[in-house]
């Protein structure tokens, strides 16, 4: 599967390479794009391009007139000041700017790392006067947020079909629902109570009405559209892909499709280490860790792709998390003559005997997050019946189901602007044997499901990208890797920002 850190890493250092080549430059980042640039490609091989220096955009620069410049930046609104302001006459830090916009990834997934748009986007106006300003703020934060999923697109150089989720059991939220003030002019009555058409109703009676399916996943989708149509017309090679990969879909939806995902407690690795720790944006733990000598150090975990043994474990129940990590502990224990002893038995054991290693310091700072996180754990029974039970199943998983299955209900999710072809009878794909069957997405409810076998997947396969604005929970990012394995599709998801249960309430 074409992972999204190969894919950026690919793309940051053509960037680079094409830009000005053979000739010095500067990079010029911040400290989002700095942290994601730097779990994807080594400061050596950015340097090897003939980059002189690597600048921060936030700290104070000299100008550098007898260079250019290249920006890979997060695309904020405080960005582009700075960016403006490096460019002005009289203040000019750099010969030229050469601007690329980023947002962070794992493998799957992506995030913004925005969790105040959640409030932008479902918060309502405090009053009738707030209502239209509210409204103006929400447009300008989907305009950011459209165009960072139309970096995604572009950098995997996809132009896909486009969904958006259309409810119609609730009125637009938030801002969006329709108020006087950011209704359009309401038409005058009608002269006639007969039956009359949409048509000749008048184009002021049907904008009036149009407030009431303004929802937030339609109007991120025509952003988004918008965009991706922008940058065909200037890049007519855009999104064409090698035969054996059909054309993606993007399928848009938002927090209020599923709200009981975000309360469930997940019994896997990474769910619970950021349930049950303090982990920053879901990457980074601070801890004290007692050295050789006694002391005690402040150090930092770093749970990236870049871990091995963190993407092996991550999305496993802790149960089978616990016994490989004892597996692996043994195996080492066996390979390396400096142990004693018959075996780790449990989680204990194996703190003892590294505690009794000061030549392992190294292997014992490796994994903080483990010991601290089993240590608030209550070993569960093995039954198999309850283990079952601790997996969720989100809406989403549903959505994923559907849409592969070429079954998601239009009336629920339509498209914006092209439409796949109607496949055949024999080229319809199978389901798996763990997908359900079709029901309405209007009544869909989260449900409970047994895992399914993984089987094998080709090289070149259909991507699936999804988008669930105001924010994902981590079941939802685990969807993303189990079914790309089930359904045979490369399958991405993003949000504005994830969260755990307790950050959601």
């Amino acid at each position: 599967m074409s992972s999204l850190i190969t894919t950026l890493r690919s793309k940051v250092l053509e960037t680079v390479r094409t830009t000005l080549p053979g000739k010095w430059k500067v990079m010029v980042v911040d400290e989002h794009s700095l942290a994601l640039l730097n779990s994807v490609v080594k400061a050596f091989d950015i340097l090897q391009e003939n980059v002189t220096v690597v600048d921060s955009i936030q700290n104070h620069r000299e100008p550098q007139l007898g260079l250019e410049a290249i920006y890979i930046l997060m695309p904020t609104t405080a960005n582009i000041d700075r960016i403006i302001q490096d460019c002005s006459p009289g203040r000019q830090m750099y010969a030229g700017a050469h601007l690329n916009f980023i947002d962070a990834i794992e493998a799957q997934v992506f995030s913004l790392k925005l969790p105040e748009l959640f409030f932008s986007m479902f918060s309502p106006p405090r009053n009738e006067n707030s209502a239209r300003a509210a409204r103006d703020r929400l447009e300008e934060d989907l305009q950011f947020v459209s165009k960072s999923i139309a970096n995604v697109c572009i950098t995997l150089n996809e132009y896909p079909y486009i969904r958006y989720y259309m409810p119609s059991h609730h009125p637009p939220l938030g801002p969006l629902k329709p108020t006087e003030s950011t209704r359009a002019v309401a038409p005058p009555p009608e002269a006639s109570a007969r039956w009359r058409t949409n048509l000749a109703r008048g184009d002021q009676a049907r904008q009036y009405e149009a407030s009431d399916s303004e929802y937030l996943s339609k109007l991120l989708a025509l952003m988004v559209q918008a965009n991706l149509d922008d940058f065909k017309k200037n890049n007519p090679d855009f999104g064409k892909q090698e035969a054996a990969r059909p054309r993606a879909t993007l399928i848009i939806t938002d927090r209020s499709m599923d709200v009981m995902a975000p309360l469930i407690h997940e019994f896997t690795y990474q769910t619970m280490a950021n349930d049950l720790l303090p982990i920053q944006d879901g990457t980074k733990y601070a801890y004290k860790f007692q050295s050789s000598k006694g002391t005690y150090e402040d150090e930092v975990a770093v749970l990236s792709d870049a871990d091995t043994v963190y993407t092996e474990i991550r999305h496993m129940h802790m149960k089978d998390t616990i016994d490989k990590l004892m597996a692996d502990f043994n195996k080492f224990m066996v390979d390396n003559a400096g142990f004693k002893g018959d075996g780790a038995a449990n989680l204990s054991d194996m703190k003892d005997m590294l505690a009794n290693l000061p030549q392992y310091q190294e292997q014992r700072k490796a994994g903080p997050g483990d010991k601290d996180t089993k240590k608030k754990l209550k070993q569960k029974p093995s039954s198999e019946e309850e283990y079952e039970l601790s997996r969720f199943k989100p809406v989403l998983r549903s959505v994923i189901e559907d849409q592969i299955a070429n079954r998601l209900d239009q009336s629920v999710f339509p498209y914006v602007k092209d439409y796949p072809p109607r496949p055949s009878a024999t080229t319809l794909r199978q389901t798996p044997s763990d997908t359900t069957t079709s029901g309405s997405l209007r009544s869909q409810r989260p449900k409970w499901h047994h895992a399914s076998k993984t089987g094998g997947a080709p090289e070149v396969r259909q991507r699936l990208l999804l988008f669930v604005a105001g924010g994902m929970s981590y079941s939802e990012m685990r969807e993303a890797y189990h079914l790309s394995n089930t359904l045979n599709k490369d399958i991405y998801v993003g949000s504005t920002h994830t969260f755990t249960p307790r950050q959601f309430v």
